[in-house]
């Protein structure tokens, strides 16, 4: 089932520094609102809504040779299940191993990255 709302703002600014240089910042927040990653609609393999920031920041030289950047994903370090789903034969398995003594689902999802943060150097010959 696909998210209620779902919603994306960024806003970038640029200038140019006193010495020539080029400052630019990028600033984005993504939101989704609750929604389930698998067909089955199992609350269990749902993903509750989220809202993450994203920064970018960028100090290039007046000749465009070298650039610096600062780059940060899900700085708000949100866990977002992308995709998940009930692990097949899990339950056949558990009732084998406990004679029929125990009776449950196994479930497995995988997760977008968390708060990740980059420096990067370019330069141009």
């Amino acid at each position: 089932m696909a998210p209620e709302t779902m919603g994306n703002i960024g806003i970038d600014y640029e200038t140019v520094l006193a010495n020539g240089w080029i400052f630019d910042a990028n600033l984005d927040v993504d939101h989704s609102s609750e929604y389930f990653i698998t067909t089955n609609l199992d609350k269990n393999i749902r993903e509750d809504g989220y809202s993450k920031l994203g920064l970018v920041l960028v100090l290039e030289s007046s000749d465009g040779k070298w650039r610096v950047s600062v780059i940060g994903d899900n700085l708000t370090d949100e866990r977002i299940k992308t995709v998940g789903g009930t692990i097949p034969l899990a339950r056949t398995f558990v009732q084998l191993a406990s004679q029929g003594a125990l009776d449950g689902i196994a479930y497995d999802a995988i997760y977008a990255r968390p708060r990740n943060v980059t420096v990067k150097l370019d330069y141009t010959f």
